[in-house]
């Protein structure tokens, strides 16, 4: 049999000094998981999954066209949103169409402002090179869409205006042509 010696007896530590070793030792676990956890989302938003290696500078910019892809998206959504909107106010039928015809190049628009500027005046532009993309306002025109009659002292220019005229221009006095400027003449007495 062997018999111990004295020097290998065991040491025992104080409570204090195990207590303040087991405290330091969850401090590192806590900032560990922290930091895998922080890690784990990094690497969620950029869209690595967790078993892959990622170059921190194809991340990057894998990042920076994603952010202006979704820049030029809302630029693009803000512009179309604003342009129907006062496409609206100024009477404009299909403010789709509108927009598709519409001179943008005089447009800015300035995304984390959200503001649109000069939109008034490429639809006012717009709307004086193509006035049928307008509403009709009310009273304008006739309400079946048709020709216009002629109203109070104005002159009706069609052809039928014109052949009426000339034919009441040769009938004696004391006789009309009853009928409109669109269609059946007759002779009345």
């Amino acid at each position: 049999m062997s018999e111990t010696p004295m020097n290998d007896a065991p040491k025992t530590f104080s409570e204090e000094y195990v207590k303040e070793l087991r405290d330091e030792n969850a401090r590192r676990r806590l900032a560990e998981k922290t930091a895998k956890d922080l890690l784990a989302r990094v690497r969620a938003a950029l869209g690595f999954k967790d078993d892959e290696t990622a170059d921190p500078a194809q991340a990057a910019e894998a990042l920076r066209a994603q952010s202006t892809a979704d820049r030029e998206t809302a630029r693009e959504a803000l512009t179309r949103a604003e342009f129907a909107k006062e496409a609206a106010k100024r009477g404009f039928v299909d403010a789709d169409a509108a927009f598709r015809l519409a001179d943008m190049s005089a447009v800015t628009v300035d995304v984390a402002a959200r503001k649109v500027e000069g939109l008034g005046e490429a639809l006012d532009a717009l709307a004086s090179d193509k006035p049928f993309l307008l509403a009709r306002r009310p009273g304008a025109g006739s309400p079946g869409g048709g020709t216009p009659r002629a109203a109070g002292r104005e002159e009706d220019t069609s052809l039928a205006g014109r052949v009426r005229r000339q034919f009441e221009q040769r009938l004696p006095r004391g006789l009309s042509v009853p009928g409109n400027s669109s269609g059946g003449m007759r002779i009345s007495r």
